[in-house]
């Protein structure tokens, strides 16, 4: 799966690919003293695939490859990193920064928020079965 997240600050910068290596959703949980504890389900990507998109992206001229597919220009200034961690994922867009940085201090590898992820990767791994696995793979800008 490809799109848009909202990347998290002092983590990601615009242009940059999120990939992530776990989903879950960050809006579902108990409230407790009027903070959300986000339920701790987790779908993640398989180990040998991590480890691929790390030796792939680790290429300067596949980073320029990627750069050079985005739909629009980039400033020459900016860089294009890849980053792996979690992509927390709920039914709402998410412009609150005080919202963001409870989100950030509670899961700290969090490398982007979006609204589908979860649900795509909690689909393939439900759809798996010990003869055909459905590997989840989401990248996000």
């Amino acid at each position: 799966m490809t799109g848009i997240c909202a990347g998290v600050r002092r983590t990601t910068e615009p242009g940059d690919l999120a990939v992530a290596t776990q989903c879950f959703a960050h809006a579902t949980g108990p409230l407790i003293d009027g903070n959300l504890i986000p339920l701790q389900n987790r779908v993640s990507i398989q180990p040998w695939l991590l480890d691929f998109l790390i030796l792939l992206t680790d290429s300067p001229s596949t980073l320029e490859q990627i750069r050079a597919g985005y739909g629009k220009p980039l400033p020459d200034q900016m860089a294009t990193n890849v980053h792996g961690g979690g992509m927390a994922c709920g039914p709402q867009v998410i412009k609150d920064k005080i919202y963001s940085e409870q989100l950030r201090s509670k899961e700290y590898f969090v490398v982007g928020l979006d609204m589908e992820s979860y649900g795509v990767a909690l689909a393939a791994s439900m759809g798996s079965t010990h003869s055909h696995t459905i590997v989840p793979l989401i990248l996000k800008v």
